[in-house]
């Protein structure tokens, strides 16, 4: 992931497009919805931003708090 990190740095990083896949919505229905698949490097690059982040905004948090937390239910 160095030379990721480097465009990311840089201000280089430009992410592939996002895979295209059609699905129906039940079985034998016409009816379709779009999915969209990120490039495995950039869900890799969201994940590692996501950890980081997450590092960081931790220690702001309550205890009491628990949304869209890792590890805490409702």
């Amino acid at each position: 992931m160095g030379r990721l990190w480097e465009q990311l740095a840089t201000g280089e990083y430009r992410p592939l497009p996002n895979l295209e896949i059609e699905v129906e919505k039940k079985a034998g229905s016409e009816e379709t919805r779009t999915l969209l698949v990120p490039a495995v490097r950039a869900r890799g690059l969201q994940t590692a931003v996501a950890r980081r982040l997450s590092r960081t905004w931790e220690e702001q948090f309550q205890d009491v708090s628990y949304g869209y937390r890792p590890g805490r239910g409702r």
